[in-house]
């Protein structure tokens, strides 16, 4: 009877650690994201490496501007938001639209009147183009707005 109970908890254990596991994997599958290859990048209205960009969003124009151009990998450079809206937890999760890189998630600080500033640093690529998108979230709810950039090698 000892071992029964024994062989069944283990049982009970091996089938816990197996669905737990199962529910991360599914977690991270969704996280996922579509790839873009490089050849079937569509060329942006806007080049941030130029100017300053304005977007539509919510009947205003959101004007965004990096400080320094054009955008070079592992330069920190300053990311400016104006007219966004307030947002009492405004972050974004910049992250390649054409290779897996990972987030990067920038501090921003709030300058009064939905203005903000952010310092960034973009992650390293071999690829020539790197296409990015910097999508914007008040805590963990999206906005509903982001924005995509290039950076060349």
């Amino acid at each position: 009877m000892k071992n029964l109970l024994k062989l069944v908890f283990c049982a009970l254990l091996l089938l816990g650690a197996f669905l737990a596991f199962k529910q991360y994997e599914s977690s991270q599958s969704s996280r996922k994201r579509e790839l873009i290859e490089t050849k079937d990048l569509k060329p942006l209205e806007c080049d941030l490496n130029q100017k300053a960009c304005e977007y539509d969003f919510k009947g205003r124009l959101v004007r965004v501007e990096f400080e320094n151009k054009p955008l070079r990998i592992l330069e920190e450079n300053v990311l400016s938001l104006e007219n966004l809206g307030a947002y009492e937890n405004l972050n974004a999760r910049i992250y390649a639209l054409n290779m897996y890189m990972g987030e990067v998630v920038p501090e921003f600080r709030t300058l009064g009147k939905g203005n903000y500033s952010a310092n960034v640093v973009l992650s390293a690529c071999p690829l020539e183009l790197m296409r990015y998108r910097a999508e914007f979230f008040n805590g963990d709810e999206p906005l509903g707005f982001y924005f995509d950039f290039d950076v060349r090698k």
